[in-house]
């Protein structure tokens, strides 16, 4: 995988194709010890970690990070995963373990395809109070 250029800001990810075991794509309780797993692996102290199953297949979870936050969802049925990364006030230092878990993720799932889609943070542009009156 391509390392995105991960700077503060948003990125979204598709793990399309993956030839992973079919529990990580099925089962939000597999998902949930694989992601703390890559958090442990890259020394990311995730403040919580919190997975839901969906009926019949498939799951979705976050990991709140000092970083930012994590989000997967899987498609089984598609052997699709979406991840999405958001990082605030990052040093370099925590944007290269967030760089090596997503490159742990995709040794993980194995997609035959991977897309990415970044949205850079822009500064916060506030108005004056009064303009709010």
């Amino acid at each position: 995988m391509t390392r995105p250029s991960l700077a503060d800001g948003q990125w979204r990810l598709e793990f399309r194709g993956c030839a992973c075991p079919a529990p990580l794509l099925d089962r939000a309780s597999v998902l949930e010890m694989l992601c703390q797993q890559c958090l442990r692996e890259n020394d990311i102290d995730a403040a919580q970690v919190r997975f839901f199953q969906f009926l019949p297949r498939g799951s979705a979870g976050t990991a709140v990070m000092p970083q930012g936050r994590l989000a997967l969802h899987t498609w089984p049925e598609q052997k699709l995963v979406s991840v999405f990364v958001s990082l605030t006030g990052t040093t370099s230092a925590q944007r290269f373990q967030v760089h090596s878990l997503l490159e742990t993720l995709v040794a993980y799932f194995r997609p035959q395809e991977t897309f990415c889609e970044s949205q850079p943070s822009e500064p916060a542009k506030f108005e004056p109070l009064e303009a709010l009156a």
